[in-house]
């Protein structure tokens, strides 16, 4: 019998600021200033950290941590951003990376790559997706990347996704990302 995942810690490092999503109004002030040097700096990490938060909708998944890059403390601007998502059912990682071999039809954007493959993190296997891509509303390009992780005995699996719009950086975020979530760790507890 598989468990449930009972706890997880992630390891951010002073580049990084983390929150439980759907609070960002409350810390962002506090965390900005964790983040940012000098009040234009902080202003800005504080939208930046807000227009993140504002995406969280209860509703539609069990949203675990937001997160926010600021690389710079004398600018405050937010590179990327981090959301970790509890993913529930029993698929395995192989049976995941399979049904997510090809990209999901979205009419939304202009796909311009796609790419997933397996792979180990200290929590256990993973599916890495990267994907870059247009939003036709905003025309707006972004890349991501997805970590799937899927701790050994765990019945969920978590799903930390990274976004970046500075194209310059997508490198430098795809590295953060490998840091991240390899200093995931999770615990379980007995599934009910």
């Amino acid at each position: 019998m598989k468990d449930r995942i009972d706890e997880w810690r992630l390891g951010f490092h002073d580049t990084w600021g983390g929150w439980k999503p759907g609070t960002g109004a409350e810390i962002a002030d506090r965390l900005a200033a964790e983040l940012a040097d000098g009040t234009e700096a902080q202003a800005r990490a504080r939208e930046g950290i807000e227009a993140v938060d504002s995406r969280y909708d209860p509703t539609s998944s069990v949203m675990y941590a937001s997160a926010v890059w600021v690389p710079h403390r004398e600018t405050g601007q937010v590179y990327a951003f981090m959301e970790m998502e509890l993913l529930v059912g029993s698929m395995s990682p192989e049976e995941y990376l399979a049904r997510n071999r090809r990209p999901p039809r979205d009419r939304s954007i202009k796909l311009f790559h796609h790419d997933i493959a397996p792979g180990e993190v200290n929590a256990g296997p993973a599916v890495i997706g990267t994907r870059s891509f247009a939003d036709k509303k905003t025309k707006s390009v972004w890349t991501s990347i997805h970590w799937t992780v899927f701790p050994p005995g765990a019945v969920e699996a978590l799903e930390l996704s990274f976004a970046t719009q500075v194209a310059a950086y997508a490198q430098t975020m795809s590295d953060e990302s490998v840091k991240l979530v390899n200093s995931l760790s999770v615990t379980l507890g007995s599934a009910t």
